[in-house]
Order: structure tokens, then C-alpha cells, then sequence
């Protein structure tokens, strides 16, 4: 799951959020992906060099993604 909505377009995350944290049949709610999503964000962060362009713009982008699984979660 986390693969497919990293793989979308960030206008097309908040669909499939929906259809994989808040369907009756998804596989995992979204205390397991904020879990795995915090958990590659120390990942690819770690791995990045410290301070680094590339480093910041990727946590950005994975703390917006985890920011809109939030949002979701709270108004589900």
C-alpha cells in the first residue's frame, strides 16, 4: 500500500488513503501505516546525507504525506 500511494501524484493521495485506510476490507488501518511511514521516514532521512537538499525535500514530502493520512484519520 505504502509503495502505491508513494508512486501517485500527492493530488491522488488523499483517494487512495481513503480506499486503503478507511474501506471495510483494507488490510491495515492507519495506526500500522503511520507506523511504516514514520519508520521509512527515519530511513530514507538517515540515509540521506545530513543537511542535505535531497534529504530535506524528502522528508518534506513524506511528513506531507503522513500530515494527510492524519487529517484523514481524524475526520473518518
Amino acid at each position: 500500500m505504502l509503495t502505491e500511494i508513494l508512486r501517485a501524484e500527492p493530488a491522488e493521495w488523499d483517494e487512495l488513503l481513503r480506499k486503503n485506510l478507511l474501506a471495510e476490507d483494507s488490510e491495515s488501518g492507519f495506526d500500522e501505516f503511520q507506523a511504516v511511514l514514520q519508520d521509512k521516514i527515519g530511513e530514507v532521512v538517515l540515509s540521506m546525507p545530513a543537511g542535505s537538499t535531497m534529504q530535506a525535500l524528502l522528508a518534506e514530502y513524506l511528513n506531507e504525506l503522513l500530515s494527510r493520512a492524519r487529517s484523514l484519520a481524524a475526520d473518518a
